[in-house]
């Protein structure tokens, strides 16, 4: 268990930027948070589970926001307080025998409670509210594994489209990674294919995903 407080200072972009579609606000104040932690971790030989909940009380958090239709710029202002609770779950189950090496299980989900009432948040509103993620790692020959990441993605909140400008909910996707591993005896050789199913998405402020994409890469042991 733990409890613990932080204050972050606005930065300059947040005090003095101005921009065709941004204007700052040179009074913004510090924003504070005090965040109250509870966890616990179980261990055996093949098994390892563990778990943490927490809720943060935010004071003063700054956000860029419109106030009202009329606006057609966002500005820099302290909301009066966004509160949050979550909780992230992990689970490794390990096989010591077989095909199959290790399972992973772990789930994320948070919720923010906003105390004032704004027509629309750019960022502090906009956060990934659930997430879970299952990953398998097995042999393929003696010196080659795989390891597989199957992930589902909610994203609370909204953004404004690009092109036609209109307000878009997020959706929710599936995404799948997997990393081919070379182990050789003074070197791992690795491959990795990120968004194996060529997800077309769009992130936090609605920015696009990259699509299907390869990274190859070496690790020398030097003795």
């Amino acid at each position: 268990a733990s409890a613990n407080s932080a204050v972050r200072l606005p930065t300059f972009t947040d005090l003095y930027y101005k921009g065709p579609q941004q204007a700052a606000n040179p009074d913004l104040q510090p924003e504070k948070s005090t965040t109250f932690e509870l966890g616990t971790k179980i261990s055996t030989n093949r098994l390892i589970v563990s778990g943490t909940a927490y809720y943060r009380i935010g004071k003063n958090v700054i956000d860029w926001v419109k106030r009202d239709t009329t606006d057609k710029k966002y500005v820099s202002l302290n909301l009066t307080n966004v509160n949050a609770i979550g909780t992230d779950i992990s689970t490794e189950y390990r096989i010591s025998k077989g095909f199959l090496h290790t399972i992973t299980f772990n789930y994320s989900f948070l919720n923010l409670y906003k105390h004032v009432d704004v027509l629309e948040s750019k960022y502090a509103l906009d956060y990934l509210k659930h997430k879970v993620v299952i990953g398998l790692n097995h042999a393929l020959c003696p010196r080659l594994t795989a390891r597989w990441n199957f992930g589902y993605y909610d994203r609370s909140g909204s953004y404004p489209d690009f092109i036609t400008k209109q307000k878009v909910d997020y959706k929710p996707y599936v995404m799948a990674d997997v990393r081919f591993n070379w182990q050789g005896s003074a070197f791992n050789l690795y491959g990795d294919i990120n968004n194996l199913l060529n997800q077309k998405q769009v992130d936090f402020g609605g920015l696009s995903l990259p699509g299907r994409n390869f990274l190859i890469g070496i690790k020398l042991q030097i003795i």
